[in-house]
């Protein structure tokens, strides 16, 4: 049997978008078909590319024509509520659909592999840093921004400061490691 989950999608304050298409398949569901980069759906586990939607904010969305459900995600309060089906069999569906009709385009979970060391694929390190800084300079060198999706990140390292020095403080957003 498939296994159901929900997920809670926040937006940030400048966001626009909760950062997902559905499309109608077949059987009269609807299933997420693309996940933008960096947006709420993007940073939530629980949501992936061929996951059968099936409420949103706790109304059914079964058998609606695919208007009416883009309707009820663009006027949708924030935080937004998916009630979401994982049928693996629908999904390897979705998944050869997509590859037919766009060969080139990168799948959501190849992009998440793409940016992931070889380490990182287990979850990420978490190390204990001293900074010391020098006397006049009361800055430590980072940025941390608290978001609506993750409670704070590190959004800038600081050329020459203590963070970008320790060798093991990252920025959340660069993937060029």
């Amino acid at each position: 049997m498939a296994e159901e989950v929900t997920a809670v999608l926040r937006m940030s304050k400048d966001g626009i978008t909760f950062g997902f298409q559905v499309r109608q398949i077949d059987i009269g569901e609807h299933v997420i078909y693309k996940i933008l980069e960096n947006t709420p759906a993007d940073m939530c586990a629980k949501v992936e590319i061929g996951d059968i939607v099936l409420k949103i904010n706790g109304e059914d969305v079964t058998g609606l024509a695919t208007k009416d459900v883009v309707k009820r995600v663009r006027v949708s309060p924030n935080p937004m509520t998916l009630h979401l089906r994982k049928d693996p069999q629908v999904k390897r569906t979705i998944y050869e659909m997509i590859k037919s009709t766009s060969p080139d385009r990168v799948l959501h979970h190849q992009q998440k592999l793409q940016h992931q060391s070889p380490q990182s694929s287990q979850g990420p390190e978490e190390y204990t840093v001293e900074l010391w800084r020098k006397k006049d300079d009361t800055r430590l060198g980072f940025v941390v921004r608290a978001t609506d999706v993750l409670d704070h990140v590190i959004v800038e390292i600081r050329q020459d400061s203590p963070a970008a020095l320790c060798g093991k403080v990252s920025n959340l957003f660069d993937h060029s490691s």
